[in-house]
């Protein structure tokens, strides 16, 4: 029985167990909390819930809790008593209600936007077709336009610290243009493929060398062009010391001490542990021993996104997926805007989180225990926030455990292995915040202060912030800022994730909400930034699973029909075969072909996205290099005059090719108030002289060019002369 049901006979009643009262009462709850949230709008009205002075007031604390609980308790007893009025209360239509409240009161048309989405999401889950759907989304519709003609797009008031537009709205843009196109593409093999009354899947048409050239392009788009947009970044003083300089020292260090030491970082000599937890670093090292160059740490994150692609077709086979379709979803990921643009701010440590994951995955699926635990301490070791990919997969597992796609492990062994997982994943955080809290800077739990309610709870206040004002999380989630980021992401995924049906394999929304839309912090949200890898893997997943179910019938098909057809004696013979099989399958649904069609939006979606991202930043990278004052080699041979034991402050820009400096810090934010002796150089950008601050205050401490070591656009500057008294 689904989380979602409504009531139920008397005889299922009496054979009913424990886990079916909870579902029961689950259901109960859900509804009541929609039901009590749109009663809390309705009654107080909407500048409650986004006072940013108060975020949980005393109306929320009287209101939403007694009306939760008395609500819940009601429709409980009335389908335990199978109460009539039960029969027509469900999740969907409580949804529905808070949903139209919300979208008459709020003045974000974005967030109307989110609210059609949800309730799409919703009745696809719920495969329903009930009549308040529709009412409820052609609502959306008119109140969206409303809010668009009306607001000029303009955030409210107290929204005004966001961006004012979301990031890659060109490529939004762009991808209108394809989306089009395809749909009268898919439209034309419907008619096309119309003699035995249903559409023949064109995929299986095309040669299986169609599907491995693709594939090579894919991989060289995902290789090649994004690996020479990284270095090029590295060759035109692109790369600035947050966080490649940053990363860079690190692995210097790590090579000759075996320490993650850093004195970027912090503008002191500090483990970069101490800022994030990070272990899993030390897999990179010997190939940094071998190769000391920051070269090397930006190459290794397109290998390691790019080795992703081996448990997507893993695991794509173990889905029952035919070869040709298991090849389209591989090329799907390695075009995914999230595996890379997420590298276009250079290195991080959460470049781990997308193989990490998909393998673990993997395991899971296939029922590989020793394998299992050892990527999950893998993930853990990625960093301290790691543990929310962690959880949300040790949920899928918890939830799933008879899902055949999600394990083959028994269901004991399912449920076990996910209790500890979770267990494990919330102890590991829980020890990290500690330690950095104590012995480190601080866990970076700020970002969420604009969801705390009660600050003295730290990040746990969030919590109760989401339940007993759910209208700001709403408002959060779907502002303007971010649906430009929203959009871009699922629609990379041919909005596959949406459709899902199974209630377990949501736990997999929950990095997506939490790491990218629940925090006002604009990079989080951002597509080019690295915080996508790992929400943006098991997003990926959950699309792969729910295609999976829905072409389950047509998509079973493992075997090559020209391997098997090649088994003939003649040519014609071959071709005789080959027809005469294609002819035996079956035809397609209108359903499967939905989502054939949205794979192919997902693949040319991902294509158009990514390539005019790095189409715009090589270009850039490009005239830089044909236009700079300076050369690279040039400039570096400079650079590697300075000593290496000396104590240097260098441009942003350049604190990468100086990295193997043990005390190197960021002139931008070196503190000269500090009680230690003045840096021995000052390494600036020629040009960017007037830009500093500080300039004036380096003169005068007597700081004066070194000839030899400066050039049209490097300034080296070296403490040689007294200031004057």
């Amino acid at each position: 029985m689904s989380f979602y049901s409504g009531n139920t006979t008397r005889p299922e009643r009496d054979e009913m167990g424990g886990s079916e009262r909870a579902s029961q009462l689950f259901s109960s709850l859900l509804q009541a909390f929609f039901l009590t949230q749109g009663f809390f709008l309705l009654a107080f009205g909407h500048q409650i819930n986004v006072d940013s002075a108060k975020l949980i007031t005393e109306q929320h604390y009287s209101f939403v809790i007694p009306s939760t609980i008395v609500i819940t308790s009601v429709i409980f007893y009335m389908r335990g008593k199978e109460h009539r009025a039960s029969e027509h209360l469900t999740t969907l239509r409580a949804w529905l209600f808070y949903a139209v409240v919300l979208a008459a009161v709020t003045p974000q048309a974005s967030v109307v936007l989110g609210l059609f989405l949800v309730s799409t999401a919703i009745a696809c889950y719920k495969n329903t077709k009930e009549l308040p759907l529709f009412i409820a989304l052609l609502f959306f519709i008119c109140r969206l336009t409303a809010l668009l003609l009306k607001s000029g797009g303009e955030l409210p008031a107290y929204l005004k610290g966001l961006p004012a537009s979301p990031p890659l709205s060109g490529e939004i843009t762009s991808e209108l243009a394809v989306i089009i196109p395809l749909a009268l593409i898919a439209y034309g093999w419907y008619w096309i493929n119309q003699p035995r009354g249903g559409m023949v899947s064109l995929v299986r048409r095309l040669p299986l060398s169609f599907y491995r050239a693709l594939l090579i392009a894919c991989l060289s788009i995902h290789l090649l062009w994004s690996g020479w947009f990284l270095l090029a970044r590295l060759r035109t003083f692109m790369a600035p010391t947050y966080d490649m300089g940053i990363f860079t020292q690190m692995f210097h260090s790590m090579n000759r001490t075996a320490l993650p030491l850093t004195t970027l970082e912090r503008d002191i000599p500090l483990s970069h542990f101490k800022v994030h937890i990070s272990p899993i670093v030390y897999l990179l090292l010997p190939v940094f021993k071998l190769f000391p160059h920051p070269a090397t740490i930006q190459l290794s994150q397109v290998v390691l996104t790019a080795s992703g692609a081996f448990p997507v077709y893993l695991l794509a086979g173990h889905y029952g997926l035919g070869k040709r379709t298991r090849f389209l979803w591989t090329c799907a990921y390695l075009l995914l805007p999230a595996m890379i643009l997420s590298s276009f701010y250079d290195f991080h440590e959460n470049v781990f989180l997308a193989p990490v994951l998909l393998f673990l995955v993997y395991f899971i699926a296939r029922g590989k225990l020793t394998a299992t635990v050892l990527f999950s301490l893998l993930t853990l070791m990625v960093k301290e926030d790691a543990f929310l990919y962690l959880s949300a997969v040790s949920l899928l597992l918890l939830f799933g455990f008879r899902d055949r796609k999600i394990t083959s492990f028994t269901p004991r062994t399912a449920v076990c292995l996910g209790i500890g997982m979770l267990l494990a994943g919330v102890s590991w955080f829980g020890l990290a915040v500690s330690y950095l809290s104590i012995h480190g800077t601080g866990a970076m739990t700020g970002r969420f202060n604009n969801l705390s309610g009660i600050p003295a709870w730290g990040i746990l206040s969030v919590i109760p912030t989401v339940f007993l004002n759910f209208t700001l999380f709403m408002e959060t989630v779907f502002v303007r800022a971010k649906i430009g980021y929203l959009l871009t992401s699922v629609i990379a995924l041919g909005f596959l994730p949406l459709l899902n049906r199974k209630f377990h394999r949501l736990f997999l929304w929950i990095p997506f909400v939490v790491m990218n839309l629940m925090s006002n912090y604009v990079y989080q949200y951002r597509i080019d930034f690295q915080y996508n890898y790992g929400s943006g893997a098991l997003l990926f997943l959950l699309a792969l699973l729910t295609y999976s179910e829905y072409a389950s019938r047509t998509a079973g098909c493992r075997r090559n029909d020209l391997t098997s057809a090649g088994k003939q004696r003649s040519p014609l013979e071959r071709l005789a075969a080959m027809k005469e099989r294609l002819a035996a399958r079956p035809s397609l649904t209108a359903r499967q072909t939905l989502v054939h069609f949205l794979l192919l939006l997902a693949i040319a979606a991902s294509l158009v996205q990514t390539c005019h991202m790095l189409a715009i930043r090589s270009l850039n990278a490009r005239r830089i290099q044909q236009t700079a004052r300076y050369t690279y080699s040039d400039t570096i041979r400079l650079l590697d005059q300075i000593p290496r034991d000396s104590v240097v402050a260098a441009d942003g820009m350049v604190t990468v090719h100086l990295a193997d400096i043990e005390e190197l810090y960021d002139f931008s934010y070196y503190k000269w108030r500090k009680d230690r002796p003045y840096p021995d150089f000052i390494v600036l950008r020629r040009a960017a002289t007037v830009n500093y601050t500080n300039y004036p205050m380096i003169l005068s401490l007597g700081y004066r060019e070194v000839p030899g070591l400066s050039s049209d656009w490097l300034l080296v500057m070296r403490r040689d002369i007294q200031p004057d008294p």
